[in-house]
């Protein structure tokens, strides 16, 4: 059986994987009120004219999910491949509506390919590495019925905690109301957030960066105490690098048993949703 991968842009997948043969991908997308539009994308370059374009902006950009027919033009070129199967891992339902399109096209193809949609509850490097197990669950032989029950235990131990000192995009975008109506109003006031099964939470809050970056700190250490599998940690951001392999470098002395502490950055979809100067750190659990 071939069988291939649909993912969404907000994984940021590198391009090794955007060019493996069986992975495939939808994009969302950035608007401007000027008329200009940004593909979502994670080259550095592009990301920082997206950073000093939204900053001169008098009004935030907006981000829209792949259209239907980005979707039908993904089943197409995958049906016409030759592919028998694909699982489509797409970016919390909770968080953007494009798991609920992914649903719906998939319905218009449905008698030609066996389509699997699966909410991933993340994005990002959580959603980046859910396409990196089932390539290697494919290269191993396992039937999607194993894949897909492993796929769940996956996205219930994937665990996003991360650190918002401006709450401007938040609120202006409209994403406050996931993290708690206590907060609205409190734009300069930064909060410690979870994403957990696409569910996002705000946890702390303070004014100081300091001590918020502390508080996530402390926080992430405290979730990670209570696990016990292999794993590996996406220190993930939006335009502060330097900051995030500086943390990186402070995460490897203190979690010595992880695999592996990646820094990478978020897209410009969800750079325009949680503003600049955001940390993020993504718990990655490793199954076999």
């Amino acid at each position: 059986m071939k069988r291939a991968v649909l993912v969404d842009s907000t994984a940021n997948i590198g391009q090794n994987l955007y060019d493996h043969p069986d992975v495939f991908q939808v994009n969302l997308n950035v608007n401007f009120n000027d008329g200009s539009h940004y593909s979502d994308t994670w080259d550095d370059q592009a990301l920082s004219s997206f950073y000093e374009k939204m900053a001169a902006a008098k009004e935030l950009p907006t981000t829209s999910q792949p259209s239907p027919q980005n979707f039908a033009e993904c089943f197409e070129a995958i049906i016409a491949a030759g592919y028998d199967s694909v699982i489509v891992v797409l970016i919390a339902s909770k968080i953007s509506g494009t798991f609920q399109t992914g649903q719906m096209m998939a319905g218009e193809y449905e008698d030609q390919l066996e389509i699997h949609v699966v909410d991933s509850g993340t994005s990002s490097y959580g959603l980046k590495n859910m396409v990196e197990h089932i390539l290697k669950w494919y290269d191993q032989g396992q039937s999607n019925e194993k894949i897909l029950s492993q796929l769940k235990q996956l996205i219930a131990d994937t665990v996003i905690y991360g650190a918002v000192h401006d709450l401007t995009n938040f609120i202006k975008g409209g994403r406050i109301s996931h993290i708690g109506g206590r907060l609205a109003g409190a734009m300069k006031v930064g909060s410690v957030f979870s994403v957990d099964q696409g569910q996002i939470d705000s946890l702390k809050m303070a004014r100081s960066k300091r001590r918020i970056r502390q508080t996530l700190d402390k926080l992430f250490a405290e979730k990670l105490a209570e696990k016990s599998q292999a794993y590996r940690i996406a220190v993930v951001h939006t335009n502060i690098p330097e900051t995030a392999q500086a943390k990186a470098e402070e995460l490897r002395q203190v979690f010595t048993k992880a695999k592996d502490i990646i820094v990478d950055n978020l897209t410009i979809v969800i750079g325009t949703q949680v503003g600049e100067d955001v940390l993020a750190y993504v718990y990655l659990p490793l199954m076999d």
